[in-house]
């Protein structure tokens, strides 16, 4: 039989106790994430369709040599 006054518990550290903080601290922010995932890409739209891209050299090159 097992009494608390024959267990033998050590004071923890300032150094010990720092470390445990820490590790419980990446922990924590580990277990909100769930798990390594690629964030979707975001397709980001040119706001000028390529039809008026296409169009300008040919509404510009008459100035040119005009």
């Amino acid at each position: 039989m097992v009494l608390d006054t024959d267990l033998k518990l050590q004071a923890q550290t300032p150094q010990q106790r720092k470390a445990n903080e820490r590790y419980a601290k990446h922990e924590a922010a580990k277990r909100g994430k769930g798990g390594v995932m690629a964030k979707p890409k975001q397709h980001s739209r040119s706001p000028v369709s390529t039809g008026w891209i296409g169009m300008f050299p040919l509404a510009a090159m008459p100035m040119i040599f005009w």
